[in-house]
C-alpha cells in the first residue's frame, strides 16, 4: 500500500516539474523572443542612427562654409574639410577653439559658450584677429545621451559683402551730400510717389521739411504746387507714353507765390525699378524777362504796323511833306533807323532836307528823350 502512494506522489510530482518545465520553457521562449525583437529594433534604431550621423556629416562635408563642433570644455571634436583648409591642420586633439579658430590664448571676448550651454542658439558677427576678415557665425547646440551639450559654429565670409554695403553706403551719403547742397531741386520719382527730394526743392515749394513731400502721389502735383501740365507729364512718363525730357511751367507756393521753373527728367532704376529723376531750376527771373520782351517786342509791331498804315494815309511824316511813292519808301527807310541801335548816316546835297530826316528819326526812335544833335558833313575839293 505504502508503496503504491509513493508511486502516486512521484508521479504527481513529476508531472508539477514537467508543467513548470514547460511553463519555465514558454516564458524562455517568449522573453527569447522579446529580446530578438528589442534587439532588431535597436539595431534598425542604430542603423537610423548611422544614416542620419552619416548624412549630416556629409551634408558638413559638402557645405561651402567652415564648420566646426567643441565640447563643453571648449575642445574641438569636429571640423569639415572648408574649416581643416582654413586652420591648415587636420590635428585638432586637445586644442581649445579659441586657439585653433582665432590664435589666442585664452577664450574670446565674444565667447557665446554659457549661452549654449544653456541650450540657447546664438548669431554673431566678428572680425576674425587671425585673418582680418569679417564672419557671420552661427552657434547651435548638440545634445548628447549623457546630458551634456557640444557647440556647433557655422563660419561664413562676408568679408566682400560688408566692404561693398559700405562702399554703396559711402556712395549714397556722398550724392545724398551732393543733392543737399546744389541750389536745383531735385526729386526722385517711382510708382507715382516721391522717394526723395532735397532741400532746395522743400524751400522751392515753401514746405520746412522733406517729410511733408515724400510719399505723396506725384500726379497729385497740383495740391504740392505744381500745375495741370506738369501733372500730365508725370502721368505720361509713368505710362512710358512720353519722351519728354524738359519741361517750363508756371508754380505756386505753399503760400500762393507764384514762380516759374525748368525741369529735366532723366529714367533711372532704382533698386530695379524705373523711377524718374527730376532737377528743378527756378527761372523765374529769366521767364519775367523773357515774357517782358516778348510783350514789348509785341506793342513795337503793333505800333510799327499802326504808324505803317497811317503813313500811307498822310502827306506829312514829322516836318516832311511828300505823298509819292518815293517818299513812302524814305519814310520806310526813317522807319527802320528808327527802329534799329545802329549808327545811321544820311547822304544827300544840301537842301534836300537831311536835318528833317535824321530829326524824324530821332523823334520815332526810343531815345526821342534825349537831346538831338545832327551834325553835317562836308567834304572839299
Amino acid at each position: 500500500m505504502k508503496h503504491i502512494e509513493a508511486s502516486r506522489e512521484l508521479k504527481k510530482t513529476h508531472a508539477k516539474l514537467q508543467q513548470r518545465v514547460e511553463e519555465r520553457t514558454a516564458e524562455s521562449v517568449k522573453a527569447s523572443d522579446q529580446l530578438s525583437r528589442e534587439i532588431e529594433k535597436r539595431k534598425r534604431a542604430e542603423e537610423a542612427l548611422r544614416e542620419s550621423e552619416e548624412k549630416y556629416r556629409s551634408m558638413m562635408e559638402a557645405m561651402n562654409d567652415p564648420v566646426y563642433i567643441c565640447s563643453n570644455d571648449y575642445r574641438v571634436t569636429y571640423m569639415n574639410p572648408v574649416m581643416i583648409n582654413r586652420i591648415g591642420t587636420s590635428d585638432i586633439k586637445g586644442i581649445p577653439c579659441y586657439k585653433l579658430m582665432h590664435g589666442l590664448d585664452e577664450k574670446c571676448q565674444w565667447c557665446v559658450h554659457d549661452k549654449i550651454q544653456k541650450g540657447e542658439h546664438s548669431i554673431t558677427e566678428l572680425v576674425s584677429p587671425k585673418d582680418g576678415r569679417v564672419y557671420h557665425v552661427s552657434h547651435s547646440p548638440i545634445f548628447h545621451t549623457d546630458k551634456s551639450i557640444s557647440k556647433m559654429t557655422i563660419f561664413r565670409d562676408i568679408t566682400e559683402y560688408k566692404l561693398t554695403v559700405r562702399a554703396l553706403r559711402e556712395s549714397e551719403e556722398r550724392y545724398r551730400t551732393l543733392t543737399e547742397y546744389v541750389v536745383d531741386g531735385v526729386t526722385l520719382v517711382q510708382d507715382g510717389e516721391f522717394l526723395f527730394v532735397n532741400d532746395a526743392f522743400v524751400s522751392m515749394l515753401g514746405y520746412t521739411d522733406a517729410s511733408e513731400i515724400v510719399g505723396k502721389r506725384a500726379v497729385d502735383l497740383i495740391s504740392c504746387g505744381f500745375d495741370q501740365g506738369i501733372k500730365e507729364i508725370y502721368g505720361k512718363l509713368e505710362l512710358g507714353l512720353s519722351d519728354e525730357k524738359i519741361f517750363r511751367a508756371p508754380c505756386i507756393t505753399r503760400e500762393g507765390r507764384e514762380f516759374w521753373v525748368e525741369g529735366h527728367h532723366n529714367i533711372i532704376k532704382w533698386k530695379g525699378i524705373p523711377a524718374i529723376l527730376t532737377t528743378i531750376r527756378d527761372i523765374t527771373e529769366r521767364r519775367l524777362q523773357e515774357i517782358a520782351i516778348q510783350e514789348e517786342t509785341e506793342r513795337l509791331r503793333n505800333e510799327n504796323i499802326r504808324l505803317r498804315s497811317s503813313i500811307k494815309e498822310r502827306y506829312k511824316f514829322g516836318d516832311i511833306i511828300g505823298k509819292s511813292q518815293p517818299m513812302q519808301e524814305i519814310y520806310e527807310l526813317i522807319l527802320k533807323a528808327a527802329n534799329s541801335d545802329a549808327n545811321v548816316v544820311i547822304y544827300g546835297e544840301s537842301g534836300t532836307g537831311k536835318e528833317m530826316v535824321a530829326r524824324a528819326i530821332h523823334d520815332m526812335s526810343n531815345r526821342r528823350d534825349k537831346v538831338f544833335c545832327c551834325c553835317e558833313l562836308r567834304s572839299y575839293p
